[in-house]
């Protein structure tokens, strides 16, 4: 019953990605449409400013402009007309919100009609039929552009439809992998007392389903973010502050959401990898985590200071790398911004173990939480104090019980922070 319903929620996840990818081809296929029903309103306009300039130049000069050069500008304005008249009858964008922009068009008609009897050769216009002509084609102008203004207004209430799609999406993929993620938690319980194999079965499958959960909200969650940035460019002058403040929360949740499945997916992919065990040169590896976090470092004038370390050790570089990584962020980062980080990486030789500790001067753990920020997610400051997923102690937790070594950590709050960890100098198989 239970792998039944497990299954059911997969399928309706795998469901909900798909159809989310066929909206958006249908979405882009619409924008795509609508443009160009746009670009041909834009030429017609110019045909139209074109046409009376022609006529006027004409007039004034027969030998100089042809009659038959003003017949082709009225045969290509007329023909953008009836275009235009077909793509709209044609397309989603007539009738969608209430609005008939093809009737709209039709009522061009007799303009068009008196533009045609007005250059019927041949063009001998009076000054009183002249600046009939003019009002003719300036009647024209001034009615395409309110309906080229319709047309953008029912584009930009497509892209506000896709945009709540689009959150929707979102929503009920991450309800899904909510339900996913429970339902594999309470079949390792249920089995966690009896069996200790089958809990290793099942931490493997949850590794897998953590990635894959992680992977199928990926997608979803960017294309929330994309076509959030596109509704802002697109309506932010249109909008009230506090709507364009709304867009604002959607757009720091989007990147809240991607940044926290990137971590998934990096701690999803090194429980699923096994160590690959080599001499890794600790000064040569130190050294490149700090160019990795140049950037944190300078931003903060950070201050790190290394102390002896051997030649090198035997560990997985990757594993080890993120490691090190993870702690010295952690210690750039949770710190007073009144005080710039100051932080101690030291080295300890024991008879069986390799022993590191990373130092800081930072804000410091309450005790009661301890034991709790190696767990996925936790967090203990608020993301607008600090930001992270909560992932980072997770993975180095994950990475250093791959080598069968052991991470605590000593703190006191206002007094920083020191994270430990050992490395086998012999892996137990």
């Amino acid at each position: 019953m239970k792998n039944a319903l497990y299954t059911r929620i997969v399928l309706i996840t795998i469901g909900l990605i798909l159809l989310n990818q066929g909206f958006i081809q249908y979405w882009l296929f619409q924008k795509w449409e609508d443009a160009n029903i746009i670009n041909v309103s834009g030429r017609q306009r110019m045909l139209s400013q074109r046409l009376v300039n022609l006529v006027r130049a004409h007039q004034d000069s027969p030998d100089y402009v042809p009659l038959s050069e003003v017949n082709t500008t009225f045969d290509l304005w007329n023909d953008s007309h009836q275009t235009l008249l077909v793509q709209c009858k044609n397309s989603s964008i007539d009738n969608l919100f209430g609005q008939d922009v093809t009737h709209d068009l039709k009522q061009l008609n007799p303009l068009i009609a008196y533009a045609k009897k007005t250059i019927t050769p041949p063009i001998e216009l009076n000054s009183a039929a002249s600046e009939a002509f003019r009002s003719n084609q300036d009647k024209f102008l001034f009615a395409m552009n309110e309906i080229v203004g319709e047309l953008e207004q029912q584009s930009n209430k497509k892209l506000t439809i896709v945009i709540v799609t689009e959150l929707l999406f979102a929503l009920f993929s991450l309800l899904m992998v909510y339900y996913e993620v429970i339902f594999v938690f309470r079949k390792i319980n249920a089995n966690l007392i009896a069996r200790n194999q089958e809990l290793k079965t099942s931490n493997a499958l949850l590794e897998r389903y953590a990635y894959l959960a992680a992977h199928d909200l990926k997608s979803p969650s960017q294309n929330l973010l994309n076509f959030a940035k596109l509704l802002k460019t697109k309506i932010t002058t249109k909008i009230s502050p506090s709507e364009n403040q709304y867009l604002d929360y959607i757009l720091q949740s989007a990147n809240r959401l991607i940044d926290t499945t990137t971590d998934l997916l990096k701690f999803a992919s090194f429980a699923q990898q096994k160590t690959d065990l080599q001499d890794v040169e600790l000064k040569t590896l130190i050294d490149t985590v700090q160019q990795d976090l140049h950037a944190e470092i300078k931003d903060k004038a950070a201050a790190i200071q290394v102390s002896a370390m051997p030649e090198s050790i035997q560990a997985d570089k990757k594993m080890l790398h993120s490691i090190f990584l993870n702690l010295i962020s952690n210690a750039i980062k949770f710190v007073e911004p009144s005080q710039p980080p100051k932080i101690q990486i030291e080295y300890a030789d024991t008879e069986a173990e390799h022993l590191f500790s990373v130092k800081d001067n930072g804000i410091g753990i309450e005790e009661k939480y301890q034991k709790d920020i190696f767990g996925l997610f936790s967090r203990l400051n608020s993301s607008k104090e600090y930001e992270g997923t909560g992932i980072g102690l997770a993975i180095c937790q994950n990475n250093i019980q791959q080598h069968k070594g052991r991470i605590w950590v000593e703190s006191t709050p206002n007094q920083g922070t020191t994270f430990l960890f050992t490395i086998p100098k012999q892996r137990q198989n």
